[in-house]
């Protein structure tokens, strides 16, 4: 912590308000230019987000930080409230040193100064994102809430400003020259430039904090924001293109798009960001429940009616080829895998039978639902374990990893199980080795991965096994 900021702590909790508009890069900032900066303090981070889920909370969570959430609305409309129970809590329970209070893109950020004041936190300032895009454009910065937000602010970032052409800059800076006094700094993924960091004194150079003098937050009555929200809950599954082609025909009155979707292009959930300039997939934080948030000055609603089909569990797992694994795979025919180095199909089946005849009662076997059209996998001993894969859905196989590492089976063989899947459970469970049978691709992470194409080679190498483990019947479970 800065030599300042830490002065300021000695008697108070320090707090800063970062505010901004929706999908302006608030959290981005926090997670990558700010928390790193305060560290080795203790940080607390509050969130507001719109909608009935927190992902912004989630993803900083997962990134490691002490997190606290309101969630369902603006916390503009709470500051007699939730969002003062929240403040004194941590201030009474957490004491760290310094908290960041984030404020809902479609939040007045005046009365959370009032409440930052009323509960007896050193504010030392507010920093303001904004889209370097969006305020490049004739149609950007265009409600009320943004300019409340710029007004309130002592310092305003230019986000994603390396990703604009420098005529679009140029009008940026023109433009928010006439809507802030505050100076303004560039970012770039979330890091601000150097001068932004001697503003506020983070070159130990110990000169006083700027802080609005007449202190315009007191007595201001809360207003409700214009923007409105409609979260739902997805059920099946969407693909990437689908979803991006729905994205373009939004009408101009929708002004954020957030939240979880399950994609056919990968085993792993996707988060979607999305603003009027431009949006972002990334990797979900955690086994988040699929959901998606549409924040419009209108109507939120009126976009579902666009929304593309789902495709259903049986479906995604029928098309198995289309779904690419997260790791390393291999798609040459006739090229199979073992210890870590591409072999001949031939070699692999005969180290898969030597490892197995080592121990088969130490097998656990994973295998698809019927309808995939997979032949029907090996009978084994009693003493191994099988599971039928019940759906891709990131809830399930979560649920499937807890089981198969609950019962202590060191191997894992996919029998049929879709490529990317047995990669993502693998990846999930960390068993000592696992074998992959695959249709489409051969996994270089497993200990054996082959590719199996035909029924006939799928009956045979069933009989092998089954001859290898000398088993006794023994039915596929599913719990």
């Amino acid at each position: 912590m800065t030599q300042l900021l830490a002065q300021a702590a000695l008697q108070k909790t320090a707090a800063l308000l970062v505010t901004g508009f929706l999908g302006s890069g608030k959290s981005h900032f926090i997670v990558r230019g700010l928390l790193p900066r305060l560290s080795p303090a203790k940080v607390v981070v509050l969130v507001n987000d719109m909608g009935e889920y927190n992902f912004d909370g989630q993803w900083m969570r997962r990134s490691g930080f002490d997190v606290l959430e309101i969630e369902g609305g603006c916390v503009c409309c709470t500051v007699g409230g939730e969002l003062l129970a929240a403040l004194q809590r941590i201030r009474d329970d957490w004491r760290p040193d310094w908290l960041i209070l984030e404020g809902s893109g479609a939040a007045d950020p005046y009365p959370l100064l009032e409440a930052l004041d009323r509960c007896d936190y050193h504010t030392l300032g507010v920093i303001c994102t904004v889209h370097a895009r969006e305020a490049g454009t004739e149609d950007g910065l265009r409600l009320g809430t943004a300019w409340t937000q710029l007004r309130a602010a002592h310092t305003v970032l230019l986000t994603r400003a390396d990703l604009v052409e420098g005529p679009v800059l140029e009008r940026a800076h023109r433009r928010l020259a006439t809507l802030t006094k505050a100076p303004v700094f560039a970012s770039h993924d979330g890091i601000p430039e150097p001068d932004f960091w001697r503003f506020w004194q983070v070159d130990h150079s110990g000169r006083d904090t700027p802080r609005m003098a007449d202190e315009p937050w007191r007595g201001r009555s809360l207003r409700r924001t214009a923007i409105k929200d409609d979260t739902r809950t997805l059920e099946g599954w969407q693909t990437k293109d689908a979803v991006e082609r729905w994205l373009e025909a939004l009408p101009p009155h929708v002004c954020r798009v957030k939240g979880v979707v399950p994609c056919l292009d990968t085993p792993v959930p996707l988060a979607l960001n999305w603003t009027p300039h431009d949006w972002s997939w990334c990797a979900a934080p955690g086994a988040s429940t699929p959901f998606l948030t549409v924040l419009s000055t209108h109507d939120p609603h009126s976009p579902w009616q666009t929304w593309p089909t789902p495709i259903g569990a049986t479906e995604v797992l029928q098309r198995n080829a289309e779904m690419i694994p997260v790791r390393d795979w291999d798609a040459r025919p006739g090229v199979a895998w073992a210890g870590g180095r591409p072999c001949s199909e031939t070699e692999a089946v005969e180290r898969l039978i030597d490892l197995i005849r080592t121990d088969p009662t130490d097998l656990a076997l994973l295998v698809p639902p019927a309808a995939c059209g997979v032949p029907q996998a090996p009978v084994l001993p009693h003493s191994a374990s099988a599971w039928t894969l019940p759906s891709p859905s990131e809830t399930d196989l979560s649920h499937m990893a807890q089981q198969i590492r609950a019962v202590h089976k060191s191997t894992l063989l996919f029998w049929g199980v879709p490529d990317a899947l047995a990669d993502r459970l693998a990846s999930m469970t960390q068993p000592r080795r696992w074998f992959h049978l695959g249709l489409y691709r051969t996994l270089p992470a497993a200990d054996i991965s082959l590719c199996i194409r035909t029924g006939d080679q799928w009956r045979a190498l069933g009989a092998l096994l089954r001859d290898v483990t000398s088993a006794q019947p023994l039915s596929v479970t599913v719990d």
